[in-house]
């Protein structure tokens, strides 16, 4: 039976349209839009089986009353017990576990049949017998709106439940009666095809619109690639889905604040561009390229060899950026690169595995740039991080910036300026930058800005300092190089300039 309606299912062809075609991309709809499809079919499944319940229990009294000659009193109580078992099935499977978007379509479409024939079968009460169903054709066009699923099953459903009719309107009724059956059954056929045609046509239309959109916000505008956001979420989803190596190369452009400042930021623009061209050509289009900062990008390689071909690509990346020069920038750009392995670390999740390549880019700054540089072991070494100072007193405010910090640089933390002082003068810690709150009650200050500004280095490294809007800063830092952070901060803001600070 089912490979006949298959069959006829496959012939079918009315007005030029693909049926076969048609249901695959409503297949596709389906599998892209599973918990949309899932929610929408059991909210309407809820809704949809409570109004009959209504309706049959309004008919109920009735039969008992107004037409209880007709002997229809049997017929509603045996579906009111139908329906209330379907509730109770569907509800109680609901709360014991929630149900895939294929048994959510499966449940929907029986109890679609159920009631198309509960009201063929009420069509044919003394009520009705010498009634056309004038309501059977309007219902089974609603039908073609309320749930959501595959167009197949839609199209033999429907012509299933228009055949009972015609046959039992042939079988039951007067041929006059048949004859406005079967013209309204018919008419209510082409009318289901084409309305639920249209209305899935309006779904994927409305889904691709949507994902086009989701799309677009997870790219970055300049180069195109993934931005930073989008770039994260895309790999950590491969990583935690695929058990094969991969490999995350990190991916800093050399001394970029030399191009903006000596041609602009427009000029500046159009080197990154290309830079972001050269890293989509120089990879697969099964790897993963996105810009996750101003200067910074990102790879991930997930069809390699080994280490020596990911060597290989990266070796290719930074010579072909000594190439990426116009008439009018005379500079010999280079990038630095750092790479890290799945394989080197069978425990690592995704950000331990993305934070070793992002030490191991550190390492390559600190070796001079023009380079890459393999993440190993000896990198965990405290002497290959670079050492930032966390001046805050508000205990909150400093576990906030030391989650978004560590891991990736050696972290001294201070109550405040005070102590600050203390454990220079304790330690002698050559800084790479150092973080410091205004609040009011952070003591000591100007002292240790004073200390800061007696280093020789001090015109090298960024002081950060953290302020509200309306704060006015009284300290004397003139002799320092200063940058203002502004309260509220955002953490993902402040980890990228303090990675460009310290570069």
């Amino acid at each position: 039976m089912s490979g006949f309606l298959r069959k006829y299912y496959d012939k079918l062809n009315i007005n030029g349209i693909d049926f076969k075609g048609f249901h695959k991309r409503t297949l596709d709809y389906i599998k892209e839009n599973e918990e949309y499809v899932e929610h929408s079919n059991r909210m309407m499944m809820i809704r949809v089986s409570m109004i009959i319940m209504i309706m049959l229990i309004m008919y109920f009294f009735l039969s008992l009353t107004v037409f209880a000659s007709w002997h229809v009193t049997p017929i509603y109580a045996v579906n009111i017990l139908i329906n209330g078992c379907f509730q109770a099935f569907f509800v109680l499977r609901y709360l014991k576990k929630k149900v895939t978007a294929r048994e959510s379509m499966i449940m929907c479409t029986v109890y679609q049949f159920y009631i198309m024939n509960f009201l063929m079968i009420i069509s044919l009460s003394p009520l009705e017998m010498e009634s056309p169903a004038v309501y059977f054709a309007p219902l089974g066009i609603v039908f073609a709106v309320l749930f959501l699923t595959p167009w197949r099953w839609l199209v033999i459903m429907v012509t299933i439940e228009c055949a009972e009719m015609i046959a039992a309107s042939y079988f039951l009724k007067t041929p006059d009666i048949f004859s406005i059956n079967l013209f309204s059954t018919l008419v209510a056929l082409f009318a289901f095809i084409y309305v639920a045609k249209i209305l899935y046509n309006f779904r994927m239309s409305e889904s691709d619109a949507r994902l086009k959109l989701k799309e677009q916000a997870g790219l970055d505008k300049l180069t195109g690639l993934y931005n930073k956001g989008r770039m994260e979420n895309i790999c950590f989803d491969y990583f935690n889905s695929h058990v094969g190596d991969v490999a995350v190369m990190v991916i800093d452009f050399d001394n970029f604040k030399r191009v903006n400042d000596t041609f602009g930021h427009q000029q500046g623009d159009q080197v990154l561009k290309a830079f972001g061209k050269l890293l989509k050509e120089s990879v697969s289009e099964n790897d993963l390229v996105g810009r996750i900062g101003g200067d910074e990008f990102m790879i991930m390689l997930t069809d390699f060899s080994g280490v020596s071909e990911v060597e290989r690509v990266a070796q290719g990346i930074v010579e072909k950026t000594h190439g990426i020069l116009s008439s009018e920038m005379i500079f010999d750009f280079s990038c630095s690169i750092g790479i890290a392995l799945r394989s080197q670390d069978k425990n690592c999740n995704y950000d331990k595995l993305f934070a070793n390549a992002d030490r191991a880019v550190y390492q390559t700054k600190k070796n001079g740039k023009d380079g890459m540089t393999v993440y190993s072991s000896e990198l965990l070494s405290e002497e290959s991080f670079r050492t930032v100072m966390i001046v805050e007193p508000l205990k909150v405010s400093r576990n906030i910036l030391v989650s978004c910090l560590e891991g990736k640089y050696r972290l001294l933390e201070a109550n405040n300026g005070t102590d600050a002082i203390r454990m220079l003068e304790e330690r002698g810690t050559d800084l790479d930058t150092i973080i410091i709150d205004l609040d009011p009650s952070n003591s000591g200050l100007q002292e240790l800005f004073n200390l800061l500004a007696s280093h020789p280095t001090a015109q090298e490294h960024v002081v950060f300092l953290v302020r509200s809007r309306e704060q006015v800063v009284n300290y004397d830092t003139k002799e320092l190089r200063v940058e203002y952070i502004m309260k509220p901060f955002d953490t993902a803001e402040v980890e990228q300039r303090v990675r460009d600070a310290v570069v």
